[in-house]
């Protein structure tokens, strides 16, 4: 999990539905939550505070997914999740239904209770050995600098 260590995003959530499944936990960020989530934090999970670029880089390739239980209008970590290859378990929320295909690059939540997410990650896991690295690194590839650049510049020639 990489993520600001806010109340809204729903990293206790996370944190509780891991501690239940007894699987590990990495969460990547700081925040004004840290020190509560902590205390309710298991063995299981490992925080690891504020992170590099390359370091955040070095968690993703070594990830088996990454969680994302918050409401967001986009959701950049999951698509940096996703253009490393690494499937996201997500809610169902905002710009994540943009981002995230059920069964293809990810699995989805219907709400941020622990007893969700669980399911969510239990889908995961059924389906873990499915997913294509090659297809989870193309699904993003529409939020490319690349892409962003050939669209603004047709937008700039329209108004031109």
């Amino acid at each position: 999990m990489v993520s600001r260590l806010t109340r809204s995003k729903k990293i206790d959530a996370v944190i509780e539905a891991f501690n239940k499944l007894s699987l590990p936990l990495v969460v990547a960020g700081t925040g004004p939550e840290e020190k509560r989530l902590k205390k309710i934090a298991k063995k299981n999970t490992q925080f690891v505070g504020f992170v590099t670029d390359v370091e955040l880089a070095r968690l993703y390739q070594g990830a088996r997914a990454v969680i994302f239980p918050s409401e967001e209008d986009f959701g950049m970590v999951a698509v940096e999740a996703l253009s490393f290859g690494i499937p996201v378990i997500g809610l169902e929320y905002g710009g994540l239904q943009e981002i995230i295909t059920s069964g293809v690059t990810g699995e989805f939540f219907h709400t941020s209770a622990p007893e969700i997410i669980a399911e969510g990650v239990h889908r995961f896991l059924e389906k873990e050995g499915t997913y294509n690295e090659a297809t989870l690194k193309e699904s993003v590839q529409k939020f490319s600098r690349e892409n962003f650049e050939k669209e603004m510049k047709v937008v700039l020639e329209e108004k031109a």
